[in-house]
């Protein structure tokens, strides 16, 4: 597939060139233009951290709970989902030896990720052609997507 070189924004419309070519007659049963966002980023809370045991008891073999420490926790997470979606081709017969043009138009969602203002994001723009007997082939490549401030 092709797609014109530059950065886009959310609610652009992305226009993706795909090529289906075959070894032997074929038909597409599904094809896909699909925008994955992964998300990185990290949580982080204070909890508190027992010091130490402390020295006096209450009544037989109870103790008493000792100073806490204020703790700092962070924890990092990565989530990965398709952001926006364009599906085409369906029933396209791709014959022996012929290449099949078709453009794509993909409008990008407007929908912010979850984590774009606290998270590091990266994206790509996957293309998925099935067959009806579910022999698959995925082509991927890293887009610039921007997201205003």
């Amino acid at each position: 597939f092709s797609l014109d070189e530059g950065s886009y924004t959310l609610g652009d419309e992305l226009p993706v060139v795909v090529e289906v070519r075959s070894k032997r007659d074929a038909v597409l049963e599904e094809g896909r233009v699909d925008l994955v966002c992964d998300e990185r980023w990290a949580e982080t809370w204070i909890k508190p951290e027992p010091m130490g045991r402390s020295a006096g008891m209450i009544g037989r073999g109870t103790q008493l709970a000792g100073p806490t420490a204020p703790k700092r926790e962070v924890k990092e997470f990565t989530d990965s989902f398709v952001h926006s979606t364009a599906v085409f081709g369906e029933g396209l017969r791709v014959r022996l030896d012929t290449v099949e043009r078709l453009n794509v138009r993909l409008q990008i969602a407007k929908d912010w990720p979850p984590h774009a203002k606290g998270g590091t994001l990266s994206w790509t723009l996957v293309v998925l052609a099935r067959t009806p007997q579910g022999r698959e082939v995925k082509e991927v490549r890293e887009i610039e997507i921007v997201i205003p401030q």
